[in-house]
């Protein structure tokens, strides 16, 4: 039966789902969101199918910092035995 709730996307008006997204890196060329991708580029794609290209190797989650600052917990040493080498010369 048509009512008013039912009948609105006669009108115009549908209901718009919010689909949760990810960022992902291609690792192998493939579709993604029903276009075909290079690998190498970073795109934005809905969760299901960040999950589903993940799951088969196709890509990686591309992590963002949420803030621009450097150093602090987490910070990436390029070589953490340079610390020990300078202490060990100077005794």
């Amino acid at each position: 039966m048509l009512t008013t709730k039912t009948g609105s996307a006669l009108f115009g008006k549908v209901s718009v789902h919010k689909q949760k997204t990810m960022k992902i890196r291609i690792q192998k060329d493939c579709i993604a969101g029903g276009k075909s991708v290079k690998a190498g580029a970073i795109i934005i794609v809905t969760a299901m199918d960040a999950k589903l290209l993940i799951g088969m190797k196709k890509a990686e989650p591309v992590v963002e910092s949420k803030s621009g600052r450097t150093g602090g917990k987490g910070q990436k040493v390029d070589n953490p035995e340079a610390g020990l080498l300078t202490k060990m010369t100077e005794r």
